[in-house]
């Protein structure tokens, strides 16, 4: 599940981008905003689209934060019968390089993460590397390019002779994902050509049940943008090669596909975007054709200059082949955000998911979070949040309900 989720987010956020149509989105969202919002905006998009800040010579930027979270959770190993609570300490050190030229932007960064799970006395220590950049070759012409590493660890339980809970177990997930795009720019109305690779590979080892496997993608798509309006956009794509190998219970297929994505702005605050795509999948070890669509769809409302609405629905079905399991996955999800000062935010944002794995199966998970941001000046943020799961299934003992009372705290030092 974790393996899935990693690549299905990977590989569709990556694959659409409307262009100059989010310069002008985001130009339109912040004429109604307050000013402390349009800040945060203005560096999410900055940091979102890689936009090259016109400086002459070279400019080199530090940035280094630190992140300390405390929290308790009271079902540890999400079990129905056996719950077992902790107090969890996570500090993550994040130092980050950029460097800019009129042509060249490149953003590296370097995360470590220290977890410690107090009463079972155990610790870990997870991290990530990784560095992006884009090129001008002309007004015309750019190159992104995206590489990352991450090693992932998650405490697994172990069962006992009677299915009780013996132990623990670490599961440890090496993560690594390459993206190289292109991009020509006809100059008028944001319109561009587009051509992009992506290779993604995971491995996960549980050294408590001595067993391993991984999963390879590779992905090469073109696609056009374009702007009807300034406030529409469509992107159609065509996936003429994805291959996945897992060397696990899925099998092996090779892939092709078609996607069309949209954005659009309505009444300058509120903005509607989405995805729909069809892949057609061939199975290397069965003589099997199988088609996987998916949708993606979301929603974007300015109630006021201090309260949001975001939105969002996706389907995807995973299909099913000779001795395998297929499903059906559905997503809803919502939230709200509201700024009672400048300093002070409250958020509440809900996900209930639907799976149905051909009848033979079915699982619902609903998860909800609520807490309070707090900016303590320029250098310090603080978060106070209460967050529950719980998943209802036809599988007995499956069902689950997890508790996490967490406060976190992040100390920008430069």
């Amino acid at each position: 599940m974790l393996i899935t989720a990693l690549f299905c987010s990977n590989c569709y956020a990556q694959t659409q981008e409307t262009g100059d149509a989010i310069g002008r989105r985001e130009e339109i969202l912040t004429s109604t905003l307050s000013h402390y919002e349009r800040e945060v905006t203005v560096r999410k998009r900055v940091k979102e689209e890689w936009l090259i800040p016109k400086k002459e010579g070279l400019n080199v930027i530090r940035h280094f934060n630190t992140d300390v979270t405390e929290a308790y959770d009271d079902n540890i190993y999400n079990e129905h019968n056996y719950k077992r609570g902790d107090f969890i300490t996570n500090i993550t050190p994040t130092f980050r390089l950029d460097f800019l030229t009129e042509k060249l932007f490149i953003d590296t960064n370097y995360t470590l993460t220290m977890n410690r799970y107090q009463k079972l006395d155990t610790e870990w220590f997870n991290y990530s590397v990784g560095a992006r950049g884009v090129y001008h070759f002309s007004p015309r012409i750019l190159i992104k390019l995206a590489d990352a590493y991450q090693r992932i660890g998650s405490l697994t339980e172990l069962e006992g002779s009677d299915y009780t809970p013996s132990g623990h177990t670490l599961e440890k997930v090496d993560y690594n994902s390459f993206y190289m795009k292109g991009e020509y720019n006809f100059l008028r109305a944001g319109n561009k050509l587009w051509l992009d690779y992506a290779n993604n590979a995971a491995g996960v080892r549980n050294h408590g049940r001595n067993n391993t496997f991984s999963v390879r993608d590779q992905r090469v798509g073109f696609g056009l943008t374009h702007n009807f309006t300034r406030r529409t956009s469509l992107s159609p794509a065509y996936i003429f090669y994805n291959h996945s190998d897992k060397k696990g219970p899925i099998s092996d297929y090779n892939a092709n596909g078609l996607q069309l994505g949209f954005t659009h702005i309505l009444a300058n605050v509120i903005e509607g975007k989405g995805e729909f795509g069809w892949e057609y999948r061939e199975y290397a070890h069965v003589a099997q054709t199988q088609g996987a669509p998916f949708v993606n769809l979301g929603l974007t409302s300015i109630f006021s200059r201090v309260t949001t609405l975001e939105m969002d629905y996706t389907f995807n079905k995973e299909p099913s082949y000779s001795g395998g399991i297929g499903y059906d996955c559905t997503k809803l999800g919502a939230g709200i955000y509201h700024y009672f000062t400048p300093l002070m935010r409250s958020f509440i944002s809900t996900v209930y998911e639907m799976r149905d794995y051909t009848g033979v199966l079915e699982e619902d998970i609903f998860r909800l979070g609520l807490g309070f941001d707090f900016n303590l000046g320029d250098r310090l943020k603080a978060t106070l949040s209460h967050n529950i799961t719980r998943k209802d299934s036809t599988s007995v003992g499956s069902e689950y309900v997890d508790r996490t009372y967490l406060i976190s705290v992040r100390s920008v030092l430069w």
